[in-house]
């Protein structure tokens, strides 16, 4: 079993938001926009949603989704302005609930991040990846590869190219061939991080032998397979000098609860000893948990 990272999650979405915004959804998703993404949203929970992206939702606006509430999930326009920002590749998104929404607006079936980042590297696996990212018009209903009839029928138009010196046919086969293994090349590329680990030690992470064995009885912070999302995360002493936001107000410190109090990071993640997810600071926070 081989954990996934933040970064083959969001790899991932990109790729399928450019199969997505060339089909049905392509007036919200061709040109991307924050009233655009709002209104998308609304349509992708209107009606039968699944338990875990309600989950997604809540956790992203900070309330449950009430399709009796619809002109006040207008006034939400301005919180997709990150996000419209990723599908343009203009920044990346720090906050993981908004990559999970975003997997949600792209119809990414591997979602949300805690259900990929646990997948297996079977062939099933992969094969599934390679179905969400290939475009409906790669393979043929009558020449589909031998080994992937886990594939639905396909139909579309007829390929009107051909290789010099050899029949229709047999370029026609060629083609799709040539394009299979250079997409599931793709995906493997994009989806298999490197065999490198991290832990937890008192206030940073260290990259360790993913071999190394922990000696003694007392509790050791557990061994996880390196995530260059959280690497650089570490834990930082706040007080009433410590420049929590940016120029532009957004909080650049954050924290997570803990039994004995409050922890504060450098950055967004999730709690190395709690598993929580980290929150970005907030005026409040500071003043009922910082010391003056």
């Amino acid at each position: 079993m081989y954990n996934y990272t933040i970064e083959d999650y969001k790899k991932a979405i990109k790729a399928k938001y450019e199969i997505e915004r060339q089909k049905v959804n392509f007036a919200y998703l061709e040109s991307p926009a924050q009233g655009k993404l709002r209104d998308l949203c609304w349509e992708k929970f209107v009606g039968e949603v699944h338990q875990d992206d309600l989950k997604v939702f809540s956790d992203f606006f900070g309330f449950q989704f009430d399709p009796a509430k619809k002109n006040f999930f207008k006034d939400q326009k301005d919180k997709f302005r990150p996000i419209v920002s990723f599908f343009k590749g203009r920044t990346d998104l720090a906050n993981i609930e908004a990559v999970d929404l975003a997997a949600v607006l792209v119809d990414f079936h591997n979602r949300p991040f805690n259900k990929y980042r646990t997948k297996g590297r079977s062939e099933e696996m992969v094969l599934g990846d390679l179905k969400e990212v290939m475009p409906d018009n790669y393979i043929r209903d009558t020449e589909k590869p031998k080994n992937l009839n886990e594939f639905p029928d396909q139909h579309i138009k007829p390929f009107t190219n051909t290789i010099v010196g050899k029949p229709k046919s047999t370029a026609l086969k060629y083609l799709a061939a040539v394009t299979v293994v250079c997409l599931i090349s793709l995906i493997i590329y994009l989806a298999l991080p490197e065999k490198q680990c991290m832990q937890w030690s008192n206030d940073h992470y260290e990259i360790v032998d993913c071999d190394l064995k922990i000696e003694g009885i007392g509790m050791a912070n557990k061994i996880e397979l390196l995530d260059k999302s959280l690497v650089t995360l570490k834990k930082v002493n706040v007080c009433d000098t410590t420049t929590c936001f940016d120029k532009n107000g957004q909080a650049i410190i954050w924290y997570g609860k803990t039994a004995n109090g409050i922890d504060f990071f450098n950055g967004h993640g999730r709690h190395p000893e709690s598993n929580s997810p980290l929150r970005p600071v907030t005026r409040y926070i500071l003043n009922k948990y910082v010391k003056k």
